[in-house]
């Protein structure tokens, strides 16, 4: 009996590879796409500088705001740092922005590839093949 059962697996109907595998070999597949990040060792570095120069310029509070010779130095430093802080926060929302729009492509491609393989699902080789197996 056992013999016989071996034999009914080889001679049954196929599982449809193609309705569950893509083709490795299809075209598509040869853009090798990186997957896009956040920069986020970056963004840790110019917090560490901004909070040390921050540190820096208040310890230094009386000499900076109290001294008319120190005027400019402390509006050039003001203002470095907060035109350094927006373009910085400028750019973290860009990579946000192009990570998020990356995912939301991939994850349509995604779909679009199910919904392709999804009439050989349906397929008359994917109901002999269940048929069978429920069968056996």
């Amino acid at each position: 009996m056992l013999d016989l059962l071996d034999v009914v697996k080889r001679i049954g109907p196929k599982f449809p590879l193609d309705a569950m595998f893509l083709d490795p070999h299809d075209p598509e597949w040869d853009d090798d796409m990186t997957y896009l990040y956040v920069d986020y060792p970056y963004y840790k570095k110019f917090l560490m500088f901004a909070s040390l120069t921050g540190f820096i310029f208040l310890y230094n509070y009386n000499m900076h705001f109290h001294n008319k010779n120190m005027q400019y130095p402390t509006k050039i430093t003001l203002s470095m740092l907060f035109l350094t802080s927006n373009m910085i926060y400028y750019k973290y929302r860009k990579q946000v922005l192009r990570c998020n729009l990356f995912d939301e492509y991939v994850q349509m491609r995604a779909d679009e590839l199910i919904k392709e393989r999804e009439p050989l699902l349906r397929g008359e080789a994917m109901t002999k093949w269940v048929w069978y197996t429920a069968d056996l």
